[in-house]
């Protein structure tokens, strides 16, 4: 365990150190696309966009209830781990100058693992995939560069969105699978 979280808080102090450079327009802005009270405005106005079907109404709020799901999952498990954030594990190297940690935004002490941000994001992009039969697959990988922008603002450990994304892809899955919406919606599970 102790090598995992060397290994966590290496990599977390690598890619932080590119902080305040030009990677921020890259990296540090879209970190707030994880949040749901930006991501589900936007997802309906692209779903506007791409789906002309009578069910878009009906499949956002599957997207949102996806989500809201997902995202108690999340709470639920930062209230069992009681991660610390970046900033409170590293407070004491800080403090001794051993360690520079570029905070982005703002500094957060709430538990970390997992993250929160990456849970919803993914969890959004298996439940468009699952409603679009897997016409969105780019969704992947932007919900990828969301997650390492956690990492890259200092809010999260590599761990925290790794554990994420299985999280949201999972709940996703659950959660449509659970509503038993497979004919209703057309959704393959």
């Amino acid at each position: 365990m102790d090598f995992i979280q060397k290994w966590d808080s290496q990599l977390l102090l690598d890619f932080n150190s590119l902080a305040f450079s030009s990677w921020d327009y890259f990296f540090a802005w879209p970190t707030f696309l994880g949040e749901a009270f930006i991501l589900l405005p936007l997802v309906f106005v692209l779903m506007r966009v791409w789906d002309q079907s009578q069910n878009i109404y009906r499949n956002f709020f599957l997207v949102c209830i996806v989500a809201f799901v997902s995202g108690c999952a999340g709470k639920i498990l930062k209230e069992l781990f009681h991660r610390d954030r970046p900033y409170s594990f590293f407070y004491d190297a800080i403090d001794k100058g051993e360690v520079i940690v570029y905070y982005l935004f703002h500094i957060d002490t709430s538990n970390s693992f997992p993250s929160g941000h990456t849970i919803t994001v993914f969890a959004v992009a298996v439940t468009l995939n699952m409603l679009y039969k897997n016409r969105l697959l780019f969704l992947y990988p932007l919900a990828l560069w969301i997650a390492l922008t956690r990492v890259y603002v200092a809010a999260h450990f590599p761990s925290d969105i790794l554990a994420g994304a299985f999280i949201g892809m999972l709940t996703a899955w659950m959660t449509i699978r659970g509503l038993s919406l497979k004919k209703y919606l057309r959704v393959k599970v």
